[in-house]
């Protein structure tokens, strides 16, 4: 089958072609439904994926496919240099608990005595961490995609003395962004930017926009106005829909935004334009409006 994939997808993929290597594929009874799992021997980037996933769906039309991309042969690596793959593996936390990414980014990560301790600065970072679930999410990707298993630890390290220094260097630097955003708004107020007329998902939002900063924990449903900083995406399990996950910002503050983009029964045909559509228009640089619960 190898032979087969490779030769039907060369003009689709290229050289991503040496990297990738075929392990298994699950088909349901009705053989309506499809996973494919592949392996590769290096880290693809959130666009190589895509571009893998799109290129099989192609040769699998009618199907609804579900593409798996791992990297077992990385696994000892990983574990001798986790430097190395501590960016990855936020990005893919970050997918499903985006508000994990900035205490992981400045923990400290380890592997001692066949496990990976994250290691936190404070308290506070530390059991936030733990609520979301993050050590259950590092070990199943750890096992599902690089065939490491371990438990993850999260800790508190570092003096009282250290900790409070470190807080206030990150709160000069925080102070420090925020004037420079405001200056740049500012600066620009004179180019206000508006969100797109047309109705990009979903039903017209009539309500009025708050700022960012102005979020609080019980806000609940509420409408934001901002540009979008990057998008990730990825396919869902059962009915064919794409999850966008999309920071924006207002220059008063940043905050994740996450759609659920589904091809609904009764019209595919109409479903998959909308929804190309979407991903054409929910790109970095963008003016978004959007409502949801935060």
């Amino acid at each position: 089958m190898e032979e087969a994939w490779k030769t039907a997808l060369g003009d689709k993929l290229g050289g991503l072609l040496d990297a990738l290597f075929f392990d298994k594929a699950q088909v349901n009874r009705s053989g309506d439904k499809m996973n494919l799992f592949l392996h590769a021997d290096r880290l693809f980037s959130d666009q190589e994926c895509e571009k893998v996933k799109s290129a099989f769906r192609s040769l699998f039309t009618g199907v609804s496919l579900n593409v798996r991309l791992s990297y077992p042969a990385l696994g000892p690596r990983l574990c001798a240099q986790i430097e190395e793959y501590r960016d990855y593996l936020i990005r893919r936390v970050c997918r499903e608990s985006p508000g994990s990414q900035p205490a992981l980014a400045h923990a400290g990560w380890r592997f001692e005595d066949g496990a990976l301790s994250l290691d936190f600065q404070d308290e506070v970072s530390a059991n936030f961490t733990r609520r979301r679930g993050v050590e259950k999410l590092i070990a199943d990707i750890l096992r599902d995609e690089f065939a490491v298993t371990c438990p993850v630890r999260v800790a508190v390290s570092g003096d009282e003395k250290e900790r409070l220094r470190q807080i206030a260097e990150r709160q000069k630097a925080e102070d420090l962004r925020l004037s420079e955003m405001a200056a740049k708004a500012a600066a620009s107020s004179k180019e206000v930017k508006k969100a797109p007329s047309r109705v990009l998902y979903g039903r017209s939002i009539a309500n009025n926009s708050i700022e960012i900063r102005e979020l609080t924990e019980d806000a609940g449903a509420v409408t934001l106005m901002g540009e979008v900083l990057k998008v990730d995406s990825r396919p869902m399990k059962n009915d064919g829909g794409v999850i966008f996950t999309f920071p924006i910002t207002d220059h008063t503050g940043t905050v994740y935004c996450k759609a659920f983009g589904r091809v609904k029964g009764g019209d595919e045909e109409r479903g998959a334009q909308q929804l190309e559509a979407l991903k054409e228009a929910l790109v970095p640089g963008a003016w978004m409006k959007v409502r949801g619960k935060y």
